[in-house]
Parts: C-alpha cells; structure tokens; sequence
C-alpha cells in the first residue's frame, strides 16, 4: 500500500503534466483555429481579385435602393465567386436584404464568412467585413480599383476579422475604423485570451495583428492612400463622412437647463462668463429677421435686454448659401402651411420639424428656420489615444481629443494638412487662431481661438476676424508643420432649448395690436471630431394673434495649439461677415468624456 507521501508526490507530478497537455491541447486548438480563419480570408480574396477581373474594380461596400438607401452587401456580390451561385440566384436583388424572401437566405450563410473565433453562435452572422470610411476600401457605394491604391496592395488592408459582429451576412452594413482602433485598445487593457485578429490585405494575402499594433500604423494601413480621402465630399453619401454609426438626428435632445453652466443664447451677443458654455447658431436671428416690418428695421416690441439684441444684429442674407438652410411663415391649417412642410422636409428630412412634426389646430401663424451643415475635412485628423485634460488646474475634465501629434525628426518643418488647416494667428501656446477648412464647394471654415474674450461672443468674434485679417506677427508661419501638434476637444451635443424670455412677447402690428410671441423654442445638434463637423439647427415660434394664447520666424521650436482652456469656436462660410455659429466653450459640458460613456 502506498503511503501518503507517495500519493502527493504522485499528485505533484500529475498536476503539471495535466495542465502542460491542457496548454497544448488549447495551442494546437488555437493553431488549427488560425488556420481555418487564414483559409476563409484568403478564399474571400480570390474571390474580390476575380470579381474585379470580371468588372475591372473591387465590389461596392453596398449597392443602393430606389430610396438611396442600402440595400446590398458586397458578400451577395461575392457569391457567384465563392461557388454559392445557386444562393445567389436565389436572392432577389429587386428587394431590400431584409425584405421576408431575402430575409430566408440568412441560413445559408457561406462557410468562409463564419470564423472560428467567432464569439457568437448565430449562424446568421459574418464575421469578414469592410472599414466604411471616405479614406478607407469601402468608401459607401463606391468602388475601388487597384489602380486607386497608391499605397500599395500589400500594405493596405481589404477585409478584416472581426469575431464580435453583430452583421447579418447580407446586410449592408460594415464597421467603421473607430471600432478596430477601440478593439485594439480593448486587447491592450483587458488583455483577453486571444489577443490577436486576421487581415487580408488588397493583394489577396492574410495577416495577424496583435495588441502590439501601434494605432497609428493601424490607420494607415487602412487607408489605401496614405490617409487621403478615397472619395470627393460631392461624391459621398450624407451622413457617412465620419462615422456611420453616430446618427446626429438621433442623439437624445438635452435641455441646457439641465446643465447648469450651459447656455443657448438666441442672438450673438451672448454673454461670456468665466467657467460657462454659451451656444448661438443663426436660426432664432433668422425667424426674428422674419418677423421685421421691413429688412433691417427693427421690431415694435417691449424694449428689453434680449430684444434689444435681437434688434441689433441682423443676419445677413449673403452669409449663408441658399441650399443650406430655409425660413418660412405661413397661417395654421392653409395649403401653405402644408407645402411649406412638404418642401421643409423634402429639403432637410432630419430636421426637427420633419423628424417630429407637431399638430397644430389653433388659428395664428408658426415661423420656422432649419440649417444644416455637412462639413468633412479633406485630411482626416488624428484621434489621440490619451485623454486632454480641459480646463483650470484644479477643475481640469479628461475628455476625448483630435488633431495631430509632433514629429521632431529631421524632416519636422515640412508642411503638413495644408488644405485643411491654416494657421490664423499665434502669439504664444495660450494665444492663438486655427482655422479647419472643410471640404465643400462654400469652403466653411472651423475656427478654433483660444484667446482672452471679451464680454459677448460678438465682440470676442469681431476680435478674432481682426486678427484674421491681419495676424499679430507680420511673419506668422500660415501653414501647421510637423513638429506643431494640434489638439481640439471632440464635442457633440443634441439641445433643446425654450426662449421662455421670447414667450409671451408682445410683437404688436397695425392689423394685430394684440399679436404675441406664445412659444419659441430652438434645437441644435452639433458634432465636431478628426473627420469634420455637422450641424442641424431649427428654430421655431409661434405668432398668437388677436389675443390668441397657445401652448514668429522660421524656428525649430514647436508651436502647441492645444486646446484644453476656454476657447471660441465660430463656424462660417468662407468669406461671409458673420458666422453662423458661435460657441465659447468654457466648460467641459458638450465635449466627450474620457473613457466615452457612449
């Protein structure tokens, strides 16, 4: 009989061969694994090189409906390639993906599109997909040829594993770059089992990336011209110049009063107060404008602080492009009424008023505005993997960041992003202009301040074109070089604000003496991040009536545009006198958290 010690040393011994054979077991799995996910890419790139053999480029990311909309993902394209051309005849092509009959043909999901690594078990989805981006191979519905990668095909990445989907197979959807970048960070602080995910590269071979990837590497070897647009802004879809995840129409609307140190101001000459957020855009001045007796004559109403402002200033007709936004009037319950929302919607069909359109039965007039801006940036700028830390010392927000980091090496006075961003002014690192170019025929500029302000946005506005017009230093470098970094805080935001200091204003008129202003409120959705920035402005008030009440020189050292104190951000159309928003960020309060909360 054996003694005890002989059973523990027995149980020594066992242990670790046991856990060895469990470690090989689960190696040689993952070997085996690896082999069957490399197999499936490069199947997939036979494929794509055949399809554009036969149609001299790569397919589509999707092919487009009567509505516009997507209707097709390139892996129903790929069939006839793939050997599942009786799948392929099955699929109506006449119909959406998801309409009930194409809807069937999810269960026949090829094989090379189910990866092993795969971390669901519906047999519905893919886990091969493309990087939708104006920069990237995917660029919508547009299609790329090898002679468009001037990078090279061998270092340009095509398709990429992505065993987290949650993409039916022949649904036209993909990701979007900011999800591989947040995956890769997710490897490098969770540090999961398997830290590594499959790449097939334009040229038909098959890559591992690790969490060892630098982001930046990873960035350009998305990008099949050394991160320059793929695609021309006139040529892209709207809303897909940055992430076609994040819909700005339908982020949740906040009330400002629930953030205590933001303000929506009506009118420009919003008041700058230390450690406060003050928001205008255009619209509220437009209906105002609207509601003169004649253009530039001011309003017959109580003079007050706000309408006092409103009066001031008249936006001017030139400053914004006709297609750009609209203001119209029209009596409730008239054929006007209708047409004016017919062609308000047809217009901006992600307004506010389009989106939620309101019932209204009491007898006046509704005045309404809507603006929208699209504004990608020729280069897309850089994401920073590390949080800027905004604002004083003590109260400073870590919040999420774009611009472009310093290169000190020996070529660090060349120019770079020169047609995207212009060096207005700079006195010193906490005084200075930057001026973001966009990518559209009106050449909108983004111009960032970070200046001492005055009491209002207007005046701290009229200071900044000044300087614009002529610059502190006669010998100002215009252009950002490489060893200049630029960094700008991500902001986005989705308001509701009530004018309740408007409401129940007496706007009174020779046929109307008792006419008020019974309701005014005003919406702006507005994102500012590397790819560019987007507004969606209404504004709308009601007109009771009759008493009617109603609900330096050429140097080696480096210049830091870094954005993390109060700064004035003004958008307009090139040219133009008056932007047609002004926002002085004084506070954390519209940026992106860091880690997003998102």
């Amino acid at each position: 009989m054996r003694s005890w010690k002989t059973w523990a040393l027995l149980c020594l011994v066992a242990v670790p061969v046991s856990l060895l054979a469990e470690k090989i077991y689960r190696e040689k799995s993952i070997s085996v694994q690896r082999i069957q996910a490399r197999s499936n890419l490069k199947q997939i790139g036979l494929a794509l090189h055949a399809y554009h053999e036969m149609y001299q480029s790569f397919p589509p990311a999707y092919t487009a409906g009567p509505d516009g909309t997507p209707w097709h993902s390139w892996r129903v394209l790929l069939l006839p390639f793939l050997g599942e051309g009786s799948v392929y005849a099955s699929y109506h092509f006449d119909e959406p993906w998801n309409s009930p009959h194409n809807q069937e043909l999810l269960s026949e999901r090829p094989r090379v599109f189910a990866s092993p690594f795969q971390t669901s078990d519906d047999p519905t989805l893919s886990a091969y997909v493309g990087i939708v981006s104006r920069r990237s191979m995917w660029p919508g519905y547009h299609a790329m040829k090898i002679d468009d990668v001037t990078d090279g095909t061998s270092n340009t990445i095509h398709v990429i594993e992505y065993a987290e989907t949650d993409i039916g197979w022949t649904e036209p959807r993909e990701v979007h770059e900011q999800d591989v970048l947040n995956k890769l960070a997710e490897f490098k602080t969770t540090g999961p089992t398997r830290d590594f995910f499959h790449v097939l590269l334009a040229d038909g071979a098959v890559r591992t990336l690790t969490s060892q990837l630098d982001p930046k590497l990873l960035v350009s070897l998305l990008t099949p011209r050394f991160q320059q647009l793929s695609v021309s802004q006139a040529n892209w879809p709207k809303g897909l110049f940055g992430d076609p995840q994040l819909d700005l129409a339908a982020l949740p609307l906040r009330s400002p009063e629930r953030l205590s140190d933001t303000e929506v101001s009506p009118h420009a000459w919003g008041a700058i107060v230390e450690g406060r957020t003050t928001l205008y855009c255009a619209t509220s001045q437009l209906v105002w404008d609207q509601l003169r007796p004649a253009p530039g004559q001011p309003l017959d109403c109580p003079v007050t602080e706000l309408t006092a402002a409103m009066n001031r200033l008249t936006f001017p007709s030139d400053a914004l492009s006709a297609h750009c936004y609209q203001v119209s009037s029209a009596r409730v319950g008239t054929p006007e009424e209708q047409e004016i929302l017919r062609s308000l919607c047809q217009k901006f069909p992600d307004s506010e008023f389009a989106r939620n359109p309101s019932q209204r039965t009491t007898p006046g007039v509704f005045v309404l505005a809507s603006l929208e801006k699209a504004l990608p940036f020729e280069d897309v700028l850089d994401s920073f993997d590390e949080p800027l830390k905004f604002g004083p010392l003590a109260r400073a927000q870590p919040v999420q960041s774009f611009g472009r980091q310093s290169f000190t090496g020996e070529d660090s006075l060349r120019k770079v992003l020169p047609q995207t961003v212009t060096i207005g002014d700079y006195v010193s690192d906490y005084d200075f202009i930057v001026v973001l170019q966009a990518d559209v025929p009106e050449h909108d500029e983004i111009i960032v301040a970070k200046v001492t302000p005055n009491e209002t946005l207007q005046e701290t506005w009229l200071q900044v074109a000044g300087r614009l017009k002529q610059p502190s230093d006669e010998k100002l470098i215009p252009h950002l070089r490489a060893l200049d970094e630029l960094q700008i805080p991500v902001i986005r935001c989705a308001l509701e604000a009530k004018l309740h200091d408007l409401a129940g204003l007496s706007i009174p008129t020779a046929d109307f003496p008792e006419r008020v202003i019974a309701d005014a409120s005003e919406f702006i959705r507005f994102r500012l991040d590397e790819y560019g920035a987007e507004l969606m402005a209404d504004t709308y008030m009601v007109i009771g009536e009759m008493g009617e009440e109603w609900e330096p020189m050429q140097t080696r050292k480096p210049r830091r545009f870094i954005c993390d104190q109060p700064f004035l951000l003004a958008m307009r159309e090139q040219g133009a006198a008056e932007p047609y928003l002004l926002l002085w960020a004084g506070n954390a309060d519209l940026m992106i958290p860091w880690p997003s909360a998102d």
